[in-house]
C-alpha cells in the first residue's frame, strides 16, 4: 500500500546540500554524545490552519524556527502561510489563484527560500519560489503537462538554482534559476529509469534515488546535470524518499508496509542498516534527526491514526512510539527548539511535541545504613531536564521496596537488616525515565540489649552470665558488664564474664551492652542485686593464765 504522492521530500536537505565534498569524512555510523535519548516525544498541543484556508503543502521551518506551508482560501487563491513556534500565530498572505495543492517543499537557510511544487488542474505543476524573509513571492516555473513533479527537490551549492526530478519515462532531471524561474539544463535519464523519489548529496553531485526494479542510485552533477553512474541497490531495497544525511550516511524512508528506515554509506553506495517497523504501519517518512541525543524521528501511519516512531541513529534500534491525533497522515516533520512539529495538510495545521531527551541516570553518592532501611543519596548525573521524580527502589529475592521523591535522597524501609539488597535509582521527567544507576546496601543497627543478666556472687567480685538477642544484621563483636554503684566492669567476647575489684558486703546490680560495627546496645535490664563477700577468718582462742 502507497501513500498519494502528497507527501514532502524532506526539508531538511536544503541544510544538507550545503555540505562540501571535504567534509564528507566521518566515519559510517557518526559518534553521538553520550546523553539519554527519549523513547516517545511527548505531545504538547495541535494548532489549526486560520479559518477559510485549507494547508495543501508540508511544513518547512527556516532558520528563526518560523513554519511555512502553502495552502489556498475559500476564494481558491492560492496563500503562503507561516506559523510563529512559539506562539502558535499563524499569518497568511494571498499569492496567487488556481493552485491546488503541493507536492513537495523545500527550504535553503543559505538564501532563505522556499519553492514548493502546486498542482494545477489540466495543467502542469506549478513550482513557485519565496522569499521568506519578505514572504513574497521570487518566481514561477510552469511545467508541462508530461513533466509531472513528485518528490525530489535540491538546491545547487550556492543556492540560486533549484533541482527537481520528475516521475516520466525515462525520468527527468531539471534545473531552474530561483530568481527568474528560467530552465537552466536539463538531463533525461536512461529508457526505464522512471520516478526520481529522492536526492541524496554527495559532494558535487546527487544521488538520484529510481524507483525501478531493484532501487537505483544515479549520479548526477549538481552544476550542468550531467548524469553518471547507474548503481543498483540489493533487490528488496524499498522505494527511497525523504532522506536526511549524518556523515557519509544516508537514512531514507519509504512508502511501502511495513514501513522501513534505510541506511546507505554514500562513497560506496551500499546499504549498510535498516529497520523495519511494526506490522501494519504503513510507510516511514518526513525523517528528522536530534544530533543532540543521536535519535532518529520518522512518520508513520496505523489504523490507529498517525504517529511519531523513534529509532536510535546508531543502530536504528526502535526507541519508541508516540500515536498523533486521529486523522489524515502527517506530511512533514520539523525539529527546531526542542519540539518535534508534525505539520499536516488540509485544516488539521500542526501538532507540536517536546524531544527533551530521558533525564541522565542518576548517580548513587551514598547508602546509609539503618534500622531495617536504607538511607540513599544521589545526583542528577549532569541531566539538564528537568527532573519531575526520583525512585529509589531496594530488592532482594522476592523482597522489594522503594521510596520516591523528588529530591536528591530518600529512606527506603521496611527491610530485612542483615540482608544484602540491590539497589536502583531512576529519574522522571515528561520525557520519560532514566537509565538506573545500581548499587548495593545491607540495613543494619545496633544490637539489641542482652537478657537480664544472671550473677553470682564471690570474694570481692561477681561473675556475670547473659544470653544475646538481635545482632542487628550485622555480628555482635563484644559485651559489656558494669556493676552499680561500683562503676566497676568486665569486658568478653563470649557471654560471661566477671567483675573485680568490688567491696565486700556493698549490695551491687549488673547491667550488659552488646557492640556491633555500627555501635553499643542499650542496656539489658539489671539484674537481681547481689552482694559480694568472703568466708569468715577461723576464730583464734586465746587461754587466760597462761605465760
Amino acid at each position: 500500500m502507497t501513500h498519494s504522492p502528497t507527501r514532502r521530500f524532506l526539508i531538511a536537505i536544503g541544510e544538507i546540500l550545503l555540505i562540501t565534498a571535504t567534509s564528507l569524512s566521518m566515519a559510517l555510523w557518526p559518534t553521538q554524545p553520550a546523553r539519554a535519548t527519549i523513547a516517545s516525544p511527548g505531545s504538547l498541543s495541535t494548532t489549526s490552519a486560520p479559518a477559510g484556508i485549507i494547508i495543501n503543502s508540508p511544513w518547512v521551518v527556516d532558520a528563526t524556527g518560523t513554519e511555512w506551508a502553502y495552502g489556498t482560501t475559500s476564494a481558491s487563491m492560492g496563500t503562503l502561510i507561516s506559523r510563529n513556534q512559539t506562539t502558535g500565530v499563524f499569518t497568511s498572505r494571498a499569492i496567487t489563484a488556481g493552485d491546488e495543492g503541493s507536492i513537495a517543499g523545500l527550504y535553503s537557510p543559505l538564501a532563505n527560500v522556499a519553492v514548493f511544487s502546486a498542482r494545477r488542474t489540466g495543467l502542469g505543476n506549478r513550482l513557485t519560489a519565496f522569499d521568506l524573509a519578505t514572504g513574497t513571492r521570487i518566481s514561477t516555473r510552469t511545467m508541462a503537462t508530461d513533466e509531472t513533479l513528485i518528490r525530489a527537490l535540491a538546491f545547487n551549492s550556492a543556492a540560486d538554482s533549484y533541482i527537481v526530478g520528475t516521475n516520466q519515462n525515462p525520468a527527468k532531471v531539471m534545473k531552474f534559476g530561483i530568481t527568474n524561474g528560467n530552465l537552466e539544463y536539463s538531463s533525461t535519464l536512461a529508457t526505464g529509469l522512471k520516478e526520481i523519489t529522492a536526492f541524496i548529496p554527495n559532494g558535487t553531485e546527487l544521488l538520484a534515488a529510481v524507483n525501478t526494479n531493484p532501487i537505483k542510485l544515479v549520479s548526477v552533477t549538481r552544476n550542468r546535470l550531467v548524469i553518471g553512474s547507474v548503481v543498483s541497490l540489493p533487490a528488496g531495497t524499498p522505494t527511497l524518499m525523504d532522506p536526511i544525511v549524518v556523515g557519509t550516511t544516508a537514512y531514507l524512508g519509504t512508502d511501502v508496509t511495513p514501513g522501513r528506515i534505510t541506511a546507505i554509506d554514500i562513497p560506496t553506495q551500499t546499504v549498510i542498516a535498516s529497520a523495519i517497523l511494526n506490522t501494519g504501519e504503513i510507510g516511514a517518512r518526513n525523517l528528522v534527526v536530534d544530533n543532540s541525543t543521536g535519535t532518529l524521528y520518522a512518520t508513520t501511519d496505523s489504523t490507529s491514526g498517525p504517529r511519531i516512531a523513534s529509532f536510535r541513529l546508531t543502530d536504528l534500534r526502535r526507541l519508541g512510539t508516540t500515536q498523533l491525533s486521529a486523522g489524515s497522515s502527517a506530511t512533514s516533520l520539523l525539529l527546531s527548539g526542542g519540539m518535534l512539529a508534525a505539520g499536516f495538510a488540509g485544516t488539521r495545521g500542526v501538532e507540536t511535541l517536546t524531544v527533551a531527551p530521558e533525564p541522565n541516570a542518576p548517580v548513587i553518592t551514598g547508602i546509609q545504613a539503618a534500622d531495617s532501611s536504607l538511607v540513599v543519596t544521589w545526583n542528577s548525573g549532569g541531566s539538564v531536564e528537568p527532573v519531575l521524580e526520583y525512585t529509589a527502589s531496594a530488592s532482594a529475592g522476592s523482597s522489594s521496596a522503594s521510596c520516591s521523591t523528588n529530591g536528591t535522597s530518600c529512606t527506603i524501609q521496611g527491610l530485612n537488616n542483615g540482608t544484602t539488597y540491590s539497589i536502583s535509582v531512576v529519574a522522571r521527567s515528561a520525557a520519560g525515565i532514566s537509565p538506573a544507576t545500581l548499587a548495593t546496601g545491607m540495613p543494619r543497627t545496633v544490637p539489641d540489649a542482652p537478657t537480664t543478666p544472671r550473677v553470682t556472687r564471690g570474694n570481692t567480685d561477681v561473675t556475670v552470665t547473659w544470653t544475646p538477642r538481635g545482632d542487628g544484621g550485622v555480628p555482635i563483636t563484644g559485651y559489656r558488664a558494669t556493676a552499680s554503684p561500683s562503676g566497676k566492669i568486665c569486658e568478653s567476647i563470649t557471654q560471661t564474664c566477671t567483675i573485680s575489684g568490688l567491696p565486700n558486703g556493698v549490695p551491687q546490680t549488673v547491667q550488659v551492652v552488646a557492640r556491633n560495627s555500627i555501635g553499643t546496645s542499650q542496656p539489658s535490664a539489671p539484674s537481681a542485686s547481689v552482694t559480694p563477700a568472703t568466708i569468715p577468718s577461723t576464730p583464734q582462742i586465746e587461754f587466760a593464765g597462761r605465760s
